[in-house]
């Protein structure tokens, strides 16, 4: 508990939460309660019911030096009185509504702290699914990152700086990558007055229109595209020389290893006035390509072996029925690239 307070103390979330929340109401301040909620999640995360188990044997404390103590009133499956449970659900929807704010006040903290040079902006987003129906607003079925097809779900994007997190975004669930990267930029920009941003993203944040914005925008970009069916991009690899690879650095993970992978960068001429293209060979990528590749040619093998079984024990005769069913079992797994 001493360290999550040295912590809140340290990034001065004390006083932006102060001024964020001014008009917040009740027996004991917003940042206090506010305090409780970032104190249990970094130690034992619970929900608003389960915090007063927490409180019982969490020393935590107010500013005042006064304990939080739960308040237990027994009504059907709910033991925490009201007054304590709605005080704590009221807390979030102050944090909700000045989630803005609060991230431009501790990443301008943070900025200050460790001399941060906004230069270089990493973008990622994923998605997070409900067992229940969801937010009205924001719950929809979409692109699956967690494969569960019959929930619906939300994206998160979230804005890395220096290594550091210094925003995030929740979307509707149905919503693709590329739709979100004008607004993250734009929020950037006017939040954060960041002038000068390269921004980063993966092959899922490209399109020709985000492309043109981010030139419009500054200095540009560094994206991932995809080469598959693609002859402009594919016409990038012949230019490739053997020679001319630079080695780059390797992640911690691999840093660990006994012969740890190589991750290489050469530079080829894309063609086009201001665009420069990067060919990467990681040798960690090429084994996950690998590894894929070998287990989709093993089904479509599998698949093929048993239509071979029932074309010799004459389940299927005609040709038409039986190159039908090779189609099938060549596309189910990608079969038909190998």
């Amino acid at each position: 508990m001493l360290v999550v307070r040295t912590l809140f103390d340290e990034l001065g979330l004390g006083n932006l939460l102060d001024g964020v929340a001014s008009k917040a109401r009740g027996a004991v301040s917003f940042t206090d309660r506010a305090f409780v909620l970032v104190a249990n999640r970094r130690i034992r995360p619970k929900s608003a019911h389960g915090l007063g188990r927490w409180l019982e044997t969490a020393f935590v404390c107010d500013r005042l030096g006064r304990r939080f103590v739960p308040q237990w009133k027994t009504w059907n499956r709910v033991r925490v009185a009201f007054r304590q449970l709605h005080a704590w659900y009221r807390t979030l929807d102050w944090l909700e509504r000045a989630k803005s704010a609060i991230a431009v006040g501790l990443y301008q903290r943070l900025r200050d702290l460790f001399s941060i040079q906004p230069d270089l902006v990493l973008y990622a987003i994923t998605s997070t699914y409900f067992e229940g129906a969801g937010p009205e607003d924001l719950a929809r079925h979409g692109y699956r990152r967690d494969h569960q097809r019959r929930n619906v779900q939300v994206i998160v994007g979230v804005v890395m700086v220096a290594g550091w997190p210094i925003t995030h975004h929740v979307g509707e669930g149905k919503r693709t990558d590329a739709t979100t990267v004008t607004e993250v930029v734009r929020a950037l920009q006017e939040r954060c007055a960041f002038q000068r941003v390269v921004f980063v993203g993966d092959r899922g944040m490209v399109s020709a229109d985000n492309l043109d914005w981010l030139i419009e925008q500054g200095p540009g970009y560094l994206v991932g595209v995809r080469r598959r069916q693609n002859p402009e991009r594919s016409g990038w690899l012949p230019k490739v020389k053997a020679t001319r690879w630079i080695d780059g650095p390797v992640g911690v993970t691999a840093s660990e290893q006994q012969a740890p992978p190589r991750t290489r960068v050469q530079e080829v001429r894309s063609g086009k006035t201001g665009q420069l293209v990067f060919v990467i060979d990681s040798d960690e990528r090429r084994a996950y390509a690998q590894r894929l590749r070998e287990r989709a040619m093993e089904k479509t093998r599998l698949r093929l072996e048993k239509l071979q079984q029932r074309v010799a024990a004459g389940k299927l005769k005609s040709p038409q029925a039986i190159g039908a069913a090779a189609a099938r079992a060549l596309s189910r797994h990608h079969g038909d690239r190998y």
